[in-house]
């Protein structure tokens, strides 16, 4: 026992010491530069929502979530210290329907007068470069590292079928689905891709990609023709290649650019000597995104009206025991937690309205219906709940949807996937190969339902395919109540299939196209605030404090080993730790 307890000293002594650092350390850098150039790393994580538990709150603080991020250049568009943003095109980590996002946002930036210069050290190199050149398309100029190359290719989805192997391990994959495009388990029971599978696939796929050209045809001022005719002949364009095709604006190193970068945001645009470089009023410095949007944050001031913004990402369960692991971050979708959540946002009269931001592929129908029950809750109690898609909201992400007052998607949205799906994988023969003897005793006729080892008979066959049945009526009956359609039209729609949001909202299963800008626009209107009077957003669940992360990282369900694992990670932190020093200007962002 006393050897464990010094390892646990010794564990939690660097803990104690990089949080004591962080809690009374002495700020001394003066307030921000007069000319300010934003950085963004699009490589880093922007989750779309922040990290409630574990270490990550106590090591560096609320996480600058995809919001954040919007928030931030939302402010920046106003505020006159900021002169222009520059982005390192390191592989984005965030989904299609994001970047589509963010462009957006990157595009009303320059038209605020701020410029917006991106670099790349390559945009593909040996992959694929298509999703960075996307987001860079928007910028003023485009910097690509001299020697390197740009790769505008399709997009592709590889889809493995193990039907014949799973059969030849005696592997038994008894799923049944509603209807022929539910294809979420076909990898397992399929030897093949059906033609439902590839046609819906296909047409996914070319309407992403139609979407993606479209763009950077436009942000580039290209010809359509004449970005099919680079792409086709010349998939991988040397630097030299891609700035004669007007791809690319400069090619230089990223020394070049930064300095570019600065003298841009010097007074006038330009520097008119040596002298004005060294002169601190019309000195630039880079200030990263993730320091101003935290100032940003601290500097929202409370408002009598408030609108609540709701998560509701990840693989919907019913609970979320597991919660972030260690290091805080979930990618389940506690409908427990959820209920908390509306529940909390609806004892407050100043909440107005609820923006419930989706990012879900689905999970339990059961875990669905009660977040699909909040909604109606807030709205009969007058708050209106408005939905914002963000890179898929499919299944019984749009299960509980479908009610929404609005619903808005991005073009690039993954939408719909209204259909049902369920069954369980059989091993037994698999372990009888191996002479594994396996001995079945069960009380009541249907005891073995629900083994892995056991298939299911004829009788609980049909029981599941009448479960699925229920449960797809279900589907397109909520889905044609909530959005106001008829029942013949959602069924034609269903069928497992998915969407973008451009057709998603053709057939009337999204209002409009926007992100969240334009969600908390429509919240605003629908809750009755005066277009003209500022408001409040409010977050559910409420983040956690550094001293309740750390208690839960400490007490709750963070295994030691796991804890152990990660405890390199606090000292990659600790710079991060004593950088959070810099002052707030002045501003107001619009959302």
């Amino acid at each position: 026992m006393r050897f464990l307890a010094t390892i646990g000293f010794i564990t939690l002594l660097p803990i104690v010491i990089l949080l004591g650092m962080k809690l009374f350390q002495v700020k001394t850098t003066p307030g921000l530069p007069p000319q300010i150039v934003l950085t963004l790393d699009v490589g880093e994580n922007f989750p779309e929502s922040p990290a409630l538990k574990g270490l990550q709150q106590i090591l560096t603080g609320p996480t600058t979530t995809f919001f954040d991020l919007l928030r931030a250049l939302s402010a920046a568009e106003l505020d006159p210290k900021v002169k222009g943003i520059v982005l390192r095109l390191n592989d984005p980590a965030i989904g299609l329907a994001q970047l589509e996002e963010l462009r957006e946002a990157l595009m009303i930036f320059r038209k605020n007068g701020k410029f917006v210069l991106v670099y790349a050290d390559t945009f593909g190199d040996l992959s694929p470069g298509t999703k960075k050149y996307y987001l860079a398309s928007c910028a003023d100029q485009i910097w690509m590292q001299p020697f390197s190359s740009l790769n505008l290719t399709g997009i592709q989805v590889d889809q493995p079928f193990f039907g014949n192997v799973l059969k030849k391990l005696g592997v038994l994959p008894q799923i049944s689905t509603r209807k022929e495009y539910k294809n979420a388990y076909a990898s397992l029971t399929d030897a093949e891709a059906s033609d439902a599978n590839k046609g819906a696939t296909t047409n996914l796929l070319q309407r992403l990609h139609d979407k993606l050209m479209a763009d950077i045809t436009a942000g580039r001022e290209l010809s359509s023709t004449a970005l099919q005719e680079v792409t086709r002949d010349n998939p991988m364009m040397s630097d030299k290649e891609a700035k004669t095709n007007h791809l690319i604006d400069r090619l230089g190193y990223i020394d070049e650019f930064k300095q570019a970068a600065l003298d841009k945001a010097s007074v006038g645009g330009t520097v008119q000597s040596s002298a004005d470089k060294k002169d601190p009023k019309n000195a630039a410095a880079f200030v990263p995104i993730h320091y101003y949007s935290a100032l940003v944050n601290e500097a929202l001031a409370p408002q009598e009206e408030k609108i609540a913004l709701i998560y509701g990402v990840g693989a919907i369960m019913q609970d979320d025991k597991e919660g972030g692991g260690l290091m805080g971050q979930s990618y389940i979708m506690g409908a427990d937690e959820t209920r908390r959540s509306f529940e909390d946002a609806l004892k407050d009269p100043q909440i107005k309205a609820i923006v419930f931001r989706i990012d879900s592929p689905g999970g339990s129908a059961v875990a669905s219906e009660t977040v699909r029950r909040l909604i109606h809750i807030a709205q009969d109690k007058g708050v209106p709940v408005v939905a914002s898609l963000g890179n898929i909201a499919a299944s019984g992400g749009y299960w509980f949807a479908a009610p929404c007052k609005k619903i808005l998607a991005q073009n690039m949205t993954i939408t719909g996937s209204i259909g049902t799906i369920g069954g369980k994988v059989v091993f037994r023969e698999l372990l009888e190969n191996f002479d594994v003897n396996i001995s079945t005793m069960a009380v009541g006729e249907n005891g073995s339902l629900w083994s892995p080892l056991t298939a299911y008979t004829d009788d609980q066959q049909r029981h599941i395919d009448l479960t699925m049945d229920l449960l797809y009526a279900r589907f397109i009956e909520l889905v044609a109540q909530g959005r106001g359609l008829a029942l013949d039209h959602v069924s034609e729609i269903a069928k497992g299939r998915v969407w973008t949001g451009t057709e998603a909202k053709t057939f009337g299963l999204v209002d409009d196209i926007g992100g969240l800008r334009e969600a908390f626009a429509a919240a605003k209107e629908l809750g009755g605030i005066e277009s003209k009077n500022p408001y409040e957003i409010v977050i559910y669940p409420r983040p956690k404090t550094v001293f309740e992360s750390l208690q839960q990282a400490l007490t709750g369900q963070s295994s030691f080993g796991v804890f152990w694992k990660n405890i390199t990670q606090i000292f990659t932190h600790y710079k991060i730790l004593l950088s959070s020093d810099i002052k707030l200007m002045a501003s107001e962002p619009m959302f």
